[in-house]
């Protein structure tokens, strides 16, 4: 008996619909992009074509509810970063940008690559990575409000200001109350962050954050990890030309946090310390030694978690 192909759906996430696009299947060119839509949708497309699988691109929160229905009725899926999609589309000579021609990239991007499915996360992880991002706005907000009072002179607004810093200072400190209960609850992130904070210069809240930002670390090869978290030096080398090695890419949140364990552990950590001040003594820019240290430091973190797996109980 022949086996079925699997058919790739390019999915382009709007924030009210979703466009629609594979080779060889008769799909509707647009959903709504509501959960009871998307699962009616996807309950009578396995009645006829059980081999199916979802690409879609980050969007920030947009492609949520199509995640959950895949992930609910056991459909493949693949959340892809847009930065590639927009590179293999640029790579076929396509210049414009519609949501049909994302959708129809997405398709044949998934049956070139067959991209590896993105696994669903635990409550507690999603719940985790909400709190972690809010976290986040929240700083960044309080500092863009702790700039503008360094420059005011009217009393009031001064009066309002401080009021409104001291509304950040009372919401981060509940987040950072709610990241811990999200975290003792679960006993996997509780296990993951006991592994992490083993390591000096990783306090709870960057554990937290790299739990939220990097939920991979811990299954990734050694070479992956430094490149998803954004610390990987990427050569720029053609013919003769020997261009000066740089970071960029990956997630900005979970490179923040490691810059302050580096920070934190070129001061009391041992090995850190040593390995920080012999790269100073070579010659090497402080911010430079600091980005090897965050190197380093998601290499070591991802491999602790690796030897450290917590087992499921038996029982």
């Amino acid at each position: 008996m022949k086996e079925r192909s699997v058919k790739f759906i390019g999915v382009d996430v709007a924030k009210d619909h979703l466009e629609l696009f594979s080779s060889g299947l008769k799909l509707p060119t647009r959903l709504n992009n509501n959960p009871k839509t998307i699962v009616a949708w996807l309950r009578r497309l396995l009645v006829e074509h059980p081999e199916i699988h979802v690409v879609c691109e980050s969007t920030g929160g947009c492609e949520n509810a199509l995640l959950r229905a895949c992930w609910q009725a056991k459909v493949p899926v693949s959340q892809l970063n847009p930065t590639w999609v927009r590179a293999f589309a640029r790579s076929k000579g396509l210049l414009a940008k519609t949501d049909a021609i994302d959708a129809r990239v997405l398709a044949d991007y998934g049956s070139v690559f067959t991209p590896k499915c993105t696994p669903e996360p635990s409550a507690q992880q999603v719940r985790l990575a909400e709190l972690v991002a809010r976290r986040e706005d929240l700083k960044a907000q309080r500092a863009a409000e702790s700039n503008r009072l360094s420059y005011l002179e009217d009393p009031t607004m001064r009066r309002m200001i401080k009021n409104h810093l001291r509304w950040f200072d009372t919401n981060i400190a509940q987040i950072e109350k709610l990241m811990e209960e999200t975290i003792t609850e679960d006993p996997v992130l509780r296990h993951k962050r006991q592994v992490l904070v083993a390591t000096q210069g990783v306090g709870n809240l960057i554990a937290a954050t790299l739990l939220a930002d990097l939920p991979e670390l811990g299954s990734l090869p050694r070479q992956a990890a430094p490149a998803l978290a954004g610390v990987a030096p990427f050569n720029r080398d053609s013919g003769t030309l020997r261009g000066k090695r740089s970071i960029r890419g990956g997630r900005a949140t979970a490179r923040k946090a490691l810059y302050m364990a580096a920070l934190v552990g070129s001061r009391c950590n041992p090995v850190l310390r040593d390995f920080y001040q012999h790269l100073l003594s070579k010659g090497k820019a402080p911010k430079v030694a600091l980005t090897a240290l965050m190197r380093k430091l998601v290499v070591h973190l991802n491999s602790q978690l690796k030897i450290h797996t917590l087992q499921p109980s038996q029982c």
